[in-house]
């Protein structure tokens, strides 16, 4: 019985034009290696570059095809979590970027994201920083990781009419 609805499922989906957006695709591969990311100001940014980067393997060469700029904002922190005394327990760190993907002097898609992340804020110093940055790092991969999967969709359905 299971063998029969997978292959009923299976029958249905590939009616759909349903294709999976990371399968086997040189196409795409090639063009997300084509991209040029401009430099992102800050540590945040240079993080969110290199993640980029490396998920795409582009060699960021400024001759590229494609051009990525990243606005990525300052982090800002939330108070969330407030004593009596008016000291914090829980704090959030949100971060917003905004980026634009060019083909020349084209817009192809362009966006803006955002992402927060939690951390309890403690007396000690150190651990309080610690857990601040550890939450921005997260917040910024996060960010990363939404660029990537709408860059790579807008490229997919361009190498598909291509086709």
């Amino acid at each position: 019985m299971k063998k029969l609805i997978i292959i009923v499922v299976a029958i249905v989906i590939s009616g759909c034009g349903f294709a999976p957006m990371y399968s086997d695709n040189s196409a795409l591969q090639s063009r997300l290696s084509d991209i040029y990311i401009a430099p992102i100001a800050g540590t945040n940014g240079i993080d969110l570059r290199n993640y980029l980067a490396m998920s795409w393997n582009t060699s960021n060469i400024k001759g590229a095809k494609y051009r990525l700029v990243v606005n990525l904002q300052n982090p800002r922190t939330i108070y969330k979590g407030l004593q009596r005394s008016g000291d914090a327990t829980w704090d959030e760190v949100r971060v917003n970027a905004r980026w634009t993907l060019y083909e020349d002097k084209n817009i192809l898609a362009k966006s803006s994201e955002s992402a927060s992340e939690s951390y309890t804020f403690v007396s000690d110093l150190v651990s309080a920083s610690a857990s601040k940055n550890a939450a921005t790092s997260n917040a910024v991969l996060s960010i990363g990781e939404k660029i990537d999967m709408k860059v790579s969709a807008k490229l997919k359905e361009l190498a598909k009419y291509e086709n």
